[in-house]
């Protein structure tokens, strides 16, 4: 995303972002971070400059750098062999500056917007473009990156710098410049073989939002199949970022067409942008679009959100704690100092942007900054509940809102009998192994359960006991979370978890039920 305005004559209201026909990336746009020594922009008069810039190029090579390795399995992305998520920002280091300032900020992954591919250089040391701008090379910023712990995404964002050749909303294979693309995607491909943190994307927001222009998933196919195996050809292995379709909103292109893309291929991410139609959605529609690209067997990455969308300014807050939870890695848009887009990080003062944007500024931050993890979590008050047994005439019911429990709530079945239980609908579960983990809030009225998973759809003949039983029982509240260890399903499809109750502790006493258990969460770590 960047200078985006609704389309002349469109309705606001559009469900995916497009970007005004003549906005290119803003040449000012520089980092909060002063450019490293050895970053900063050359004066070819001076011999100082002149030195910097030969060092630049000794320093980059083109070599394999030795580094963690990353991989797709299924849906899920791993940093040597371990499921991980990533929180970072899309940076503009194509126009110098470091990206060690944003250590601070948790941020272990950059997405770094290509503005002029044409000229952009792949390695070496700066270069001045046809517009008088100094252009750092891809290596360089790969390496600056590398250095402070970050995986690089490089995106293709323009082929040069006039506004005709700005690539969100093309078609890919119809561009007046895709064999001249092409071949670059290629060039950049071979630069990095051997260097697992450098992601490449395909192309930034393809397609038309409302899609017009002669799209079709089919076309959507065929013009990521033809660029992946490009790439592949070079005997490039690292992670491939494919764009979703519309402008890079829609994701009901991934799930009827990743399988396709595939199979035969390896390593890809797909990477969907979150503006409106995202995060004006619920924690529910959220959720179950997630589970969709994933029952897909599809691994999803967001690369772009904002509080400002062509839709107005939104609320971002419902989606990054939905998408965290869920353990989906999310870049904010955009590591930049303005006063005049919604969407930078920071103030031209360098101040956390929080002018008429919902405080996007704190809210990136916090989110970049809080602990996160591959985990998906179900929060037990958005799930459905099948069925529950409670004979003494009890509910399943969600409780008043407790500032204790992830986000503000949780649930409780009243009971008062061994052999009752609450059943939960978990949406999409893909086959695999998983460390099961239950947060719960214990008390003095509560039973003690045991765990039984199984499939939706067979739940009698599939069923089976996970974990030990657990004694939800405390003198005092507690808020805690059991770990019931690992678990392995055979099939990807909806399975139910259902908590028995099988006894409870001799101190738990309560006027009515004392046999009650308390749910806040269903946590599912990938092993």
């Amino acid at each position: 995303m960047h200078d985006r305005a609704v389309l002349d004559g469109e309705n606001s209201s559009h469900r995916f972002p497009c970007i005004r026909p003549g906005a290119l990336p803003r040449r000012s746009m520089i980092l909060p971070a002063p450019p490293s020594s050895s970053m900063k922009h050359p004066a070819s008069s001076t011999p100082g400059a002149l030195c910097v810039a030969l060092a630049i190029a000794s320093l980059f090579t083109g070599s394999a750098l030795a580094t963690d390795t990353y991989s797709v399995t299924g849906c899920n992305i791993r940093k040597n062999g371990v499921v991980t998520e990533w929180r970072g920002a899309d940076a503009f280091q194509e126009y110098g500056g470091s990206t060690s300032a944003m250590s601070g900020w948790n941020i272990d992954i950059v997405r770094q917007v290509v503005g002029d591919i044409s000229e952009a250089p792949i390695s070496g040391g700066p270069i001045k473009n046809s517009a008088g701008s100094y252009l750092y090379s891809l290596q360089a910023m790969a390496t600056d990156n590398l250095n402070n712990g970050k995986v690089t995404v490089l995106c293709p964002f323009s082929w040069d710098t006039t506004s005709s050749t700005t690539f969100s909303g093309m078609n890919p294979s119809s561009a007046s410049f895709w064999n001249q693309y092409k071949a670059k995607i290629q060039a950049w491909a071979t630069q990095f073989i051997g260097q697992s943190n450098v992601w490449i994307e395909l192309w930034n927001e393809p397609y038309a939002w409302n899609g017009t222009n002669g799209y079709s998933q089919a076309l959507w196919l065929s013009d990521m199949q033809t660029v992946v195996d490009l790439i592949r050809g070079t005997g490039n292995t690292n992670i491939i970022v494919v764009p979703g379709g519309k402008q890079g909103g829609d994701e009901t292109v991934i799930t009827a067409q990743g399988p396709t893309l595939l199979s035969g291929r390896s390593n890809i991410v797909f990477d969907v942008h979150a503006y409106n139609g995202w995060i004006d959605q619920s924690q529910a529609s959220i959720e179950n679009r997630i589970a969709t690209v994933r029952a897909a067997g599809c691994a999803l990455i967001f690369c772009e959100t904002g509080a400002g969308t062509p839709g107005g300014t939104l609320n971002p807050a419902t989606f990054l704690y939905t998408a965290g939870n869920k353990g989906v890695t999310v870049l904010g848009w955009d590591w930049n100092k303005s006063n005049g887009d919604l969407n930078s990080f920071f103030l031209a003062n360098g101040s956390l942007n929080n002018t008429n944007n919902y405080n996007w500024g704190s809210a990136i931050q916090g989110f970049t900054t809080a602990a996160h993890s591959a985990a998906w979590n179900y929060e037990t008050e958005i799930l459905a509940v099948p069925n529950y047994v409670s004979a003494s005439g009890g509910t399943a019911r969600v409780l008043p809102t407790d500032a204790q429990l992830s986000h503000f709530d949780g649930t409780m079945l009243d009971s008062n009998n061994v052999g009752d239980y609450v059943t939960y609908l978990v949406p999409s579960v893909n086959a695999g192994t998983y460390d099961v983990r239950v947060g719960m809030k214990k008390n003095t009225n509560r039973g003690q359960f045991q765990l039984q998973i199984g499939r939706a759809d067979s739940f009698s003949t599939t069923a089976s006991n996970v974990g030990p039983i657990v004694d939800e029982y405390s003198s005092t509240p507690v808020y805690t979370e059991a770990d019931l260890g690992n678990w392995s399903p055979g099939s990807t499809s909806d399975k139910w978890f259902r908590f028995n109750v099988v006894g409870k502790n001799s101190g738990s006493t309560g006027s009515t039920y004392n046999y009650g258990l308390c749910f806040d969460y269903i946590k599912l770590i990938p092993q």
